[in-house]
């Protein structure tokens, strides 16, 4: 149970992160 939780939370902060990746990298090379 507290597996799925913290896998949850892992999935989220991914989802927040990766625009912010995206961005850097058009920034950078775009």
């Amino acid at each position: 149970m507290k597996l799925n939780i913290l896998l949850q939370q892992i999935h989220h902060l991914f989802n927040i992160s990766l625009p912010f990746n995206f961005t850097i990298r058009n920034a950078l090379f775009g």
